[in-house]
């Protein structure tokens, strides 16, 4: 069990959430961001699987790893939480998701194809989550 992250995905009405994506996921390239900023988001994929019936799910890692957990399921936003480790048990929220539309336009107000987008954000727990898009 010391080598296990494990626990359970729920929804807001803590009801275990079957069937979701769960993935423990390594970024080599951030603590090396000047060396490489290219790089930043390049991520490994250590171990994944899928919830229980449930909502449980365990992954096997190496011992002293710290990894970012993602979890997604159909119908809600997905959530990457930073600097889990194996031993821990987890409790994971998902909200319910929803899109965001986003419109580029020129300087003469013409609709612009093949834009590049990227979008992050950082909370005060140090979790990050980044998307990246094309219009």
């Amino acid at each position: 069990p010391d080598l296990d992250l494990h626990g359970v995905v729920v929804d807001t009405s803590e009801r275990g959430i079957a069937g979701a994506r769960v993935a423990a996921i390594a970024y080599p390239w951030r603590r090396s961001e000047l060396l490489a900023p290219q790089r930043y988001g390049e991520e490994r994929v250590l171990q994944e699987t899928t919830t229980a019936g449930d909502g449980s799910f365990r992954l096997r890692l190496v011992r002293g790893a710290s990894v970012t957990l993602r979890v997604e399921a159909t119908g809600f936003a997905r959530r990457e939480i930073v600097g889990c480790q194996a031993g821990e048990r987890m409790v994971v929220v998902l909200s319910s998701g929803h899109a965001l539309e986003i419109f580029v336009h020129d300087e003469a107000g013409d609709g612009v194809s093949g834009a590049k987008l990227r979008f992050w954000r950082r909370d005060d727990l140090g979790s990050f989550d980044a998307r990246t898009g094309e219009t």
